[in-house]
């Protein structure tokens, strides 16, 4: 199932960086663990992500689709991506 859609997902260019850089993240890590990148996080986790910009792992549990396991296993990495950019 996609979840590619428009509307209220939309990002502003700014955040379209920070997006692609967080799909790449997560495409590293489907691959290592040999799952379909969806697993990880869908695409309106990456955008709700890139546009929230979390700044702590408190701010990042308040992401679409970021629940407490997502952010203890990944919670530190994304951090790092969203700091980069």
């Amino acid at each position: 199932a996609s979840d590619s859609s428009g509307g209220e997902d939309a990002l502003d260019p700014g955040a379209r960086p920070l997006f692609e850089a967080l799909r790449g993240f997560r495409l590293e890590r489907a691959r290592a663990a040999g799952v379909p990148p969806y697993v990880i996080l869908h695409d309106r986790s990456l955008r709700d992500i890139a546009r929230r910009r979390p700044a702590d792992l408190d701010a990042l549990r308040l992401c679409y689709g970021v629940g407490p396991a997502k952010a203890e296993r990944w919670g530190e990495s994304l951090l790092a991506v969203v700091r980069r950019h």
